[in-house]
């Protein structure tokens, strides 16, 4: 885009020269045109730079030889977004996020220094409601006292050996007490990522078809400004303000887009590995 831009600039500024020595211009117009191609040209750099230390960095995430030449660039479009979030992902996806899987293991680590057998992890039930947004029943995660299954459960009876609880079964207890709250906090951290990412998918989903419009409406004054200073009904200043508004509503369009993508990674890895709900174009 800051390359289609300046490529446009310059144009404009070859044509504002010409007018200028055939007098249908003024100075002023040449300078506010330069001023445009040098603006431009520092875009180019700037967006140059953020690509090559981006690819840089995925690399680096990939494992790979770092390089700053790649393959061509992937435009980001609306059209390549998935189509939305599938309704009723289960909750038991969760269980393959690596945090949630450390802290299940050490509740059972815990539980078996206690002689108590837990193979339940939780609730089974949907993370994903209408519209996109979090499921009524994973909101309820969030109500204490929702764990059916208490930390107390098997340990009603305490542990007596001639009369007196043990210190090592006493620190076992406290332990196992510690790993079910450590366990249940994950969770529920799990699902509000999880809804986080929905709400932010969501609501950056309605931001975009208004910012769409307006980029298009944008690009309708700059072009009628235009017309009409070639026909000599406006001045150039006007030309230049319409078009500056066109090009910086894209550029922010573009950043509200890319967050979209982020948006939707950030889902998946709030979901856990191996989740395929997401579903685009090329099915």
């Amino acid at each position: 885009l800051a390359e289609r831009s300046l490529t446009l600039r310059e144009e404009q500024l070859r044509l504002i020269t010409q007018m200028l020595r055939q007098g249908f211009s003024t100075k002023l117009d040449l300078n506010q045109a330069q001023s445009l191609v040098y603006s431009a040209q520092a875009d180019v750099a700037k967006y140059s730079r953020s690509v090559v230390q981006s690819r840089l960095s995925l690399t680096t995430l990939l494992g790979v030889m770092p390089q700053s030449e790649g393959p061509a660039q992937i435009l980001l479009t609306m059209e390549g977004l998935p189509n939305g979030v599938d309704v009723g992902v289960p909750s038991d996806i969760l269980e393959l996020r690596p945090d949630v899987m450390k802290s299940y293991y050490n509740l059972q680590a815990s539980a078996a220094k206690v002689g108590i057998a837990r193979s339940n992890r939780f609730p089974t039930i949907s993370l994903t409601g209408s519209g996109g947004l979090i499921s009524s029943a994973a909101r309820r995660l969030f109500v204490d006292g929702y764990w059916e299954w208490s930390a107390a459960a098997g340990l009603t009876q305490p542990l007596f050996s001639f009369g007196r609880l043990k210190r090592s079964e006493q620190i076992s207890r406290v332990g196992y007490h510690e790993a079910v709250k450590e366990y249940e906090q994950t969770v529920i951290k799990a699902v509000e990522e999880v809804e986080s990412a929905l709400v932010a998918i969501s609501t950056y989903s309605e931001q975009l078809a208004r910012y769409d419009e307006y980029v298009a409406a944008n690009k309708r004054i700059s072009d009628l400004t235009r017309a009409l200073y070639d026909r000599g009904l406006d001045d150039y200043f006007n030309v230049i303000s319409t078009f500056q508004t066109w090009y910086d509503s894209q550029i922010t369009f573009i950043a509200l887009l890319a967050q979209q993508y982020i948006n939707y990674a950030n889902l998946v890895m709030a979901l856990g590995d191996g989740w395929q709900g997401l579903e685009n174009g090329e099915k």
